[in-house]
C-alpha cells in the first residue's frame, strides 16, 4: 500500500498531536506500508530522535511544504494555504503513482481534500465528535457561537459521510458519530498506542522512593481532572504527587490550588517533559493517575497516550470509571477504576495499592501484558492499514 499521511501541524513536533502523527507514520513504515509524510516544514532543532529515541524509519518519504503562517506576506495563523498546497501536491503524487490513499486527522483539511478533484481516496482519523465538544465547552451559546456550531456540524457531517473510511479512537465515539450523522462512511476502532521500544529501554528496578510517588503525566486541560488528583492528596498524607506537563497558565493554576490546600510541599509541578524522557519519569512512579472528568471528550472519545505508556511500564493505574477507559481497563484486573470527580474514591484506590503490594504488582503486570499484546504502534498501524486496504478493494456504491 502507498499511503499519504498529511497534517497541518509540523512533524516532528512536541505537541501530543505531532507525537501521535510521527509515531503513526513510523509504525506504518515498520509495518511495511510505503508512507509519505506531508506537513509544514518543522522547526530547526526538532528531530525525530527527540521524540522516538531513534531515527525515523528510513522508508518514510518526507514531503514537507512551506509553512506560510505568520510570514510577513501572510501574517495570519490560518492553515488554509497549507490545505491548498497539500491538495495540489497530493494530486501530483497520486498521478505519479506515489500514493493511492490519503489519511488525515484534521477536520478542516479533510473537508478541503474531500472537495478537491483528482485526489486519491481520503480516510479520516477522528479523535472526537467536534460539534459535541463545542456544545460541552459552550452550553449557553451566543448567536455567533450558535452559527459557528452549525457550520462545524455541517463540516463534520460532510467529512464523516464523504470519507472513504473513518477511524475512531473508541467504540463509543464511533457509535456517537453514527447516531448523530447517520449514513457515515465505514468505520474502524483503533485506540492510541505506545512505543514499546522506548518503554523497554526505560525499564529498571522498582523505585525505592522515601514516600510513595503518584504521577500524572500529560496536558492539564480541565477535562483531564488533575484538580481531582490534587484534592485527593489531602487524604494521602504520606504520598507525593508529581504533575508533568501543561501550559504555564495551567501550571500556575495547579500551584495556586496546591497552596490553597496546604499541599505545596507534596505536590511537585515538573513542567514540560521531553517526549523521549517521559518513560524514565514513569519508571520512577509507584502509582500512575488518569482522573478524567465526565465531559464527552473524556468520557467517550479519548484514548490517552499516557494510559498506554503507564501500562507498558507495568505501573498500577488509578483511573476514572468512564466508557472510553473501560474499553481498555477492567477494574481490579489491570487497573483500579473509580467514580469520576471524587477525590476520596481516588485516594482510597491509591491507598489500596500502597497497602497491598501484591495487588499493585498484579495489576501492573496484567496491564503491561495487554499493552505489549495489543497496543504497540506497529500493531495499531497494521490494523489501520488493513482497514484502508479493505476499503480500497471494496467497490463504493
Amino acid at each position: 500500500m502507498k499511503l499519504l499521511f498529511a497534517d497541518p501541524g509540523p512533524v516532528p513536533g512536541l505537541a501530543p498531536s505531532a507525537i501521535q502523527v510521527l509515531q503513526s507514520v513510523d509504525g506504518f513504515a515498520r509495518a511495511g506500508v510505503e508512507v509519505t509524510l506531508m506537513t509544514p516544514e518543522p522547526s530547526l532543532g526538532i528531530e525525530p530522535e527527540s521524540v522516538l529515541g531513534r531515527p525515523l524509519a528510513r522508508s518514510v518519504r518526507l514531503a514537507y511544504l512551506p509553512d506560510l503562517r505568520k510570514r510577513w506576506f501572510f501574517p495570519a495563523s490560518s492553515s488554509k494555504p497549507f490545505y491548498w498546497m497539500a491538495a495540489r501536491r497530493a494530486r501530483a503524487l497520486a498521478a505519479a503513482g506515489v500514493v493511492e490513499a490519503a489519511l488525515v486527522r484534521n477536520l478542516k483539511m479533510a473537508e478541503v481534500l474531500l472537495r478537491a478533484p483528482g485526489l486519491p481516496p481520503v480516510f479520516f482519523e477522528t479523535h472526537e465528535l467536534f460539534a459535541q465538544s463545542f456544545k460541552d465547552e459552550f452550553p449557553e451559546r451566543t448567536t455567533h457561537q450558535a452559527k459557528k456550531l452549525a457550520r462545524l456540524a455541517e463540516r463534520e457531517g460532510f467529512v464523516y459521510r464523504s470519507a472513504h473510511g473513518v477511524a475512531t479512537l473508541t467504540a463509543a465515539l464511533a457509535s456517537d458519530i453514527r447516531a448523530e450523522y447517520r449514513d457515515v462512511a465505514p468505520t474502524v476502532v483503533v485506540p492510541d498506542a505506545v512505543d514499546l521500544d522506548l518503554a523497554a529501554a526505560a525499564e529498571g528496578p522498582r523505585p525505592a522512593n522515601p514516600r510513595p510517588v503518584l504521577l500524572y503525566l500529560g496536558s492539564l486541560h480541565k477535562w483531564k481532572g488533575v484538580e481531582v488528583a490534587v484534592a485527593a492528596m489531602r487524604e494521602l498524607p504520606g504520598c507525593e504527587l508529581w504533575i508533568a506537563g501543561g501550559s504555564d497558565a495551567r501550571i500556575h493554576d495547579m500551584r495556586r490550588l496546591s497552596a490553597s490546600l496546604d499541599l505545596s510541599e507534596r505536590v511537585q509541578l515538573l513542567g514540560r517533559i521531553e517526549p523521549r524522557e517521559r518513560f524514565k519519569l514513569i519508571a520512577q512512579a509507584d502509582v500512575c493517575l488518569l482522573p478524567l472528568r465526565p465531559y464527552s471528550i473524556g468520557a467517550r472519545y479519548t484514548s490517552p497516550l499516557k494510559l498506554f505508556e503507564y501500562m507498558a511500564m507495568g505501573k498500577p493505574v488509578v483511573a476514572s470509571h468512564l466508557p472510553s477507559l473501560a474499553e481498555v481497563l477492567v477494574d481490579r484486573r489491570n487497573a483500579m477504576l473509580v467514580r469520576p470527580e471524587d477525590p476520596r474514591a481516588l485516594a482510597n484506590a491509591v491507598r489500596s495499592l500502597i497497602d497491598d503490594p501484591a495487588l499493585s504488582r498484579a495489576l501492573g503486570a496484567e496491564a503491561k501484558q495487554l499493552a505489549h499484546d495489543r497496543f504497540g504502534w506497529v500493531q495499531r498501524s497494521s490494523r489501520l492499514a488493513e482497514f484502508i486496504a479493505e476499503q480500497l478493494a471494496r467497490p463504493r456504491i
